[in-house]
């Protein structure tokens, strides 16, 4: 099975507060700081939307994929988010990858057809699928979960074979960031 996840927070750009952290499992997770060090690594520019972007800082690995979806509806006419993963800073996320890129593509889908995201009363909901995912990721290395009516996540952790088993090249944006001016 692959590496513990430490923690899962979808994160998104407010117009009014800027890049913040909309829900995170589990809550109790020390995340806020780094985010701040790191947020324009997490909300991003355009060049790096749907890219896999992996940043180690503070002793851990945060791997994200930006969304942008553009629609006059949103405030600033763009609503921009993404699901982010935190692991150690050791971890191989390498059989992560395909999994963050999926749950970006299907939120992405849910919010073009039902405001899934934007809208705040789904926001309870969106926390009891995150939970379960992180939760059965962790224990099993897959789920599968429903998010709404006509959309629903499967995932599983792919398997390094022997010949793969140290860690490939990861095949996204990486930044390490070191604090305190190191």
């Amino acid at each position: 099975m692959a590496e513990e996840l430490k923690c899962f927070f979808f994160s998104e750009f407010d117009p009014v507060a800027g890049p913040k952290i909309s829900c995170q499992v589990p809550g109790s997770f020390p995340m806020q700081e780094s985010f701040e060090a790191v947020h324009d690594l997490i909300i991003t520019k355009p060049n790096l939307y749907n890219r896999l972007i992996s940043v180690d800082i503070s002793g851990y690995r945060i791997v994200g994929s930006p969304r942008c979806i553009d629609d006059k509806k949103y405030a600033r006419n763009a609503f921009i988010f993404n699901f982010v993963f935190v692991f150690t800073s050791s971890t191989c996320t390498t059989a992560y990858e395909p999994i963050i890129t999926k749950v970006g593509d299907t939120f992405r889908t849910c919010e073009l057809e039902s405001s899934f995201l934007s809208d705040n009363t789904h926001r309870g909901k969106l926390e009891a699928i995150m939970t379960q995912v992180f939760e059965k990721l962790n224990s099993h290395g897959l789920c599968t979960v429903n998010v709404d009516d006509t959309n629903c996540l499967y995932l599983k952790t792919i398997t390094l074979t022997p010949t793969t088993s140290s860690c490939p090249r990861p095949s996204c944006a990486y930044i390490h960031l070191l604090q305190g001016g190191h």
